[in-house]
């Protein structure tokens, strides 16, 4: 069956508006897997950041022969350590600091701080 004359290019015009409503649809799918994958990465780069920085604070407080930066895989940490600002007592108490960036960026991802006795 042949359409109307005033009819006829209405189907083309429905493929072309679904292919665009398509096109927008798989546009907005990309980007969501696109964040969620640089969510993920991001998630995961915080854990293994804590880690450096867990396992280097602990080094800094059991002793006094930890460098004051250095380089774990893609990280860079530092550590610091100064006296605590607090009440006087007999002993007195020192905070030990360690801040893990991202040695590309420089970003900073964790920073970790912890009391320790004077030595």
């Amino acid at each position: 069956m042949i359409a109307p004359p005033e009819e006829q290019g209405f189907a083309l015009m429905d493929a072309l508006v679904a292919l665009a409503i398509l096109g927008v649809i798989l546009g907005m799918f990309v980007e969501t897997v696109q964040s969620t994958a640089q969510a993920r990465r991001h998630a995961a780069d915080s854990r293994q950041a804590i880690l450096v920085a867990q396992s280097r604070l602990a080094l800094a407080v059991e002793s006094d022969g930890l460098p004051p930066s250095g380089r774990d895989g893609a990280f860079q940490w530092s550590s610091s350590v100064a006296r605590y600002p607090g009440s006087d007592n007999s002993q007195g108490l020192e905070q030990v600091s360690v801040r893990v960036a991202d040695a590309a960026s420089g970003r900073v991802i964790a920073t970790l701080s912890t009391l320790r006795l004077v030595r």
